[in-house]
């Protein structure tokens, strides 16, 4: 690791601070001010199916979240802000991985009811 790795704050490596950060915002500010991640993604899935008129998915979501940061990213990739942006797409990445799981037993346990019938 070089010095050119390390923030100016402390002695962790920048990638390490990014994903620590992001695991905290998740975990404890953005739940704690949204509520549960599928309930705030399924209520953004909501609002924009009626916007555009097709079905969203709650995985879709965070794709979406993740590409307006890229989109930012790309305007002014050395501001300040950006890196927050980056923060903030690993904790969409997360946030879509969650759900994408959550989903997939969601779908499993509906082709079980099926199944049953």
């Amino acid at each position: 690791m070089t010095e050119d790795d390390m923030t100016e704050n402390n002695n962790k490596p920048v990638r390490q601070e990014a994903l620590e950060e992001a695991a905290r915002l998740i975990s404890q500010d953005r739940a704690a001010d949204y509520g549960p991640v599928d309930q705030n993604f399924t209520r953004i899935a909501a609002g924009w199916a009626v916007i555009f008129g097709v079905p969203i998915d709650t995985w879709q979501v965070a794709l979406a979240c993740d590409w307006i940061k890229t989109a930012r990213i790309i305007a002014n990739p050395f501001s300040q802000a950006t890196k927050d942006s980056w923060v903030d797409k690993i904790g969409y990445s997360a946030l879509g991985a969650e759900e994408s799981e959550r989903l997939k037993v969601v779908m499993a346990e509906l082709v079980a009811m099926r199944e049953k019938k």
